[in-house]
């Protein structure tokens, strides 16, 4: 079984069986929807959100095991899940796919992380991954057109810092 099969397995199972407290992407995103292409002249796209909230990333996606244990794809996909994210996403990008990647990133003065669920269930983190000491960045390599919800979290549970959402098809920015 491939690793988006597992991880949309995952998700589906996350979202019929968590408690209410878990991530809903299909929830109206707290800071509204943007539309994006990837031939975009406004590339890079930018706006301002207000990262964290009372959810652990990672222990939502644990709830669904809690009598098996996930496999090491799974660990793997989700290693860099971590921070604290609402319930509803932060943003949801409405993605138009070309012959380019998409790249989701976020700065900020506080240590912020992403968490990303793809229009087929795929899940995409990142902690430090971006330009600075605490600025996440997920790359994907072939995006699909369609919806992402995008949480900004938050490393330190008890912090909510501001930052600057990106999206771009470019590789440097």
């Amino acid at each position: 079984m491939d690793l988006a099969k597992i991880l949309s397995a995952a998700v589906l199972l996350a979202a019929t069986s968590a408690p209410a407290s878990a991530q809903d992407a299909a929830a109206e995103p707290v800071f509204g929807t943007v539309s994006f292409h990837a031939e975009s002249r406004n590339d890079p796209l930018q706006l301002s959100v207000i990262a964290g909230g009372v959810i652990d990333i990672y222990e939502s996606l644990m709830a669904p095991f809690e009598e098996e244990e996930p496999s090491e794809e799974f660990y793997a996909a989700t290693d860099m899940c971590d921070g604290s994210v609402s319930s509803a996403p932060s943003v949801v990008l409405t993605y138009t796919a070309g012959d380019a990647m998409l790249i989701i990133s976020a700065g900020s003065d506080g240590d912020t992380t992403l968490f990303v669920m793809g229009p087929n269930g795929e899940i995409f983190c990142s902690d430090d991954d971006g330009v600075g000491a605490f600025n996440p960045s997920v790359t994907v390599e072939e995006p699909v057109t369609g919806r992402y919800a995008i949480w900004v979290g938050s490393y330190d549970f008890d912090e909510r810092p501001v930052a600057d959402l990106q999206f771009s098809s470019r590789e440097s920015l």
